[in-house]
C-alpha cells in the first residue's frame, strides 16, 4: 500500500482547495449539476454500480469549451467531489467543467481506469447539444494519477486497443455506450503524473515504486517488474505521436513521491513527435501543488487555444475503403467548413497495422487551394511477391493552429 506519508498528499490533493459554494457559482453565473450517470459497472457482488461526473456550466448564448477534471489519489482513493476552487474558476472565465469520477483499484485493474475515462468524454460529446458544449474544445486536466489518466486520453486517441508483447489490452471499453462517438480531446493538462511506471524507481522517491504494494502495482495487479509488458500500456509515453494535442505539463522540481523525472521522460517524447509541448518546472516544490500562481498557467494555457478558434474545421473520410495490389488504390476524402477563402495546407500522419513505404505509399499533406472545400488523397499499395492478410492504413490528422479537427472524422481507414 501507500505509505501513510503518501497518502496523506494525495489527500492534500484532492481536498487542499474547498469548492466554490453553490452560492459563489450562481453569483457567477454559473449552474452546477450533480450525479450525472456517464456510464455503469457490475461491482464484485453482481450489483450494478453507476459511474458519475459533476457538471459546472456557465451561461453562455454560444457552445462552450470543455474542462473534463481528473482527480488523484494513486488511482485507489479520490472522488470527483470536492471540486478545487482553482478547477471552479475556469467557469467564470468562460468554461464548462465536468469532474469525472472512475474506478479505483480496490475495483477494478488497468485498463478500467482510462475506459472509464473515454466513456465520459464520449457522453459528454454525445450530449454536447444538451449542455451547451463545444464538441470540437474539449480539454483534460488532472493531478498526480489524474495527470496520468489525461495524459494516456490525449495520446492514446483513436487507439481502441494497445498490444506490447504478448498482452494485449482494450482501451476504449464499453463504459456508457456511447461508441460511435469521439474520445479525443483536444488539449491535455498533466500535473506531475507518472509517464513510466517501470521507470520511476530509478530516481529518488519516499516510495519503492516496485513493490507488490505500489499503487503503480495496484494500477496493473501485480508488482511491475513482474508484469512489464502489461504495465506499458499503462504509460502515456508508449502511444505518443504527432497528432496528439497540445500538451501543459507542470511538475514539482523537487517532488519525491512521482519522481520529476517522469514529466521530463513525457515531454521529451511530445518534442520528439513534434507534439506542441509547454513545460513549467515548479522550482522548489514538492507533490501536491495547487495555488491560484500555478493554476494561471493553466488558464493562459488553455486561452491560448480555444479562446479564438480557427474560423475552419476539417474532416476526413475514407471515399474508396478497400485497397489491393492489383492496381486497386484507396482513397481519402479531406473536406473543410468555415471559412474556404485561403488556401490551407492540412497534415496528417499513417496509423493501422500496415507499414507506408513497404505496404503501401501515399502523402503526408495536401493543400486546399482557395475557394476548394474538399481534397482527395490517394493511397497505392506496393506489389510484393508476400502473401499477406488484410492490412489497415489509417489517416489520423494531425492539430494543427491553422484549423480545428472534427473529434468525429480525425482518421479514416483503409484496408
Amino acid at each position: 500500500m501507500l505509505n501513510q506519508r503518501a497518502l496523506l498528499l494525495a489527500l492534500v490533493v484532492l481536498s487542499g482547495a474547498a469548492a466554490l459554494p453553490p452560492s459563489a457559482a450562481h453569483a457567477q453565473g454559473c449552474q452546477t449539476t450533480s450525479g450525472i450517470t456517464y456510464g455503469t459497472y457490475v461491482d464484485g457482488g453482481g450489483q450494478t454500480q453507476p459511474l458519475q461526473l459533476d457538471l459546472l456550466q456557465p451561461a453562455a448564448g454560444s457552445p462552450v469549451p470543455l474542462v473534463i477534471w481528473i482527480h488523484g489519489g494513486g488511482w485507489l482513493s479520490g472522488s470527483r467531489s470536492p471540486l478545487p476552487s482553482q478547477v471552479s474558476a475556469l467557469c467564470s472565465r468562460g468554461y464548462a467543467v465536468a469532474s469525472v469520477d472512475y474506478r479505483l483499484t480496490q475495483t477494478a485493474i488497468w485498463p478500467a481506469q482510462i475506459q472509464d475515462v473515454k466513456g465520459a468524454v464520449r457522453f459528454l460529446r454525445a450530449h454536447a447539444g444538451s449542455y451547451n458544449l463545444d464538441s470540437g474544445r474539449f480539454a483534460a486536466w488532472g493531478t498526480s494519477a489524474g495527470g496520468h489518466l489525461a495524459a494516456v486520453l490525449a495520446t492514446a486517441a483513436d487507439v481502441p486497443t494497445a498490444t506490447v508483447g504478448s498482452v494485449t489490452v482494450d482501451l476504449e471499453g464499453t463504459t456508457g455506450g456511447n461508441l460511435g462517438v469521439s474520445s479525443r480531446v483536444q488539449a491535455a493538462i498533466d500535473w506531475y503524473g507518472a509517464t513510466d511506471v517501470l521507470q520511476m524507481s530509478l530516481y529518488a522517491s519516499s516510495t519503492d515504486h516496485d513493490t507488490r504494494g505500489s499503487a503503480e502495482s495496484k494500477l496493473v495487479g501485480g508488482p511491475i517488474q513482474l508484469n512489464p509488458e502489461l504495465a506499458a500500456t499503462a504509460n502515456p509515453i508508449t502511444y505518443v505521436s504527432a497528432d496528439d494535442p497540445p500538451f501543459l505539463v507542470m511538475h514539482g522540481t523537487v517532488d519525491d513521491l512521482i519522481p520529476f523525472n517522469q514529466s521530463e521522460l513525457l515531454v521529451d517524447a511530445l518534442r520528439a513527435a513534434a507534439v506542441p509541448v509547454t513545460f513549467v518546472p515548479v522550482q522548489g516544490v514538492d507533490h501536491g501543488f495547487l495555488d491560484d500562481a500555478t493554476a494561471q498557467r493553466v488558464y493562459d494555457f488553455l486561452a491560448g487555444l480555444f479562446a479564438n478558434p480557427p474560423a475552419v474545421t476539417v474532416a476526413v473520410a475514407a471515399t474508396t475503403p478497400n485497397a489491393g495490389e492489383a492496381g486497386s488504390h484507396g482513397t481519402f476524402t479531406l473536406t473543410r467548413t468555415g471559412n474556404l477563402a485561403a488556401a490551407l495546407t492540412v497534415r496528417w500522419i499513417w496509423k493501422g497495422t500496415a507499414d507506408l513505404g513497404a505496404d503501401y505509399s501515399a502523402p503526408m499533406s495536401a493543400v486546399f487551394p482557395a475557394g476548394a472545400g474538399a481534397v482527395t488523397v490517394d493511397l497505392a499499395p506496393i506489389e510484393d511477391s508476400r502473401v499477406e492478410g488484410g492490412e489497415t492504413a489509417v489517416l489520423t490528422l494531425v492539430p494543427d493552429p491553422a484549423y480545428r479537427i472534427d473529434p468525429g472524422q480525425a482518421a479514416a481507414t483503409a484496408t
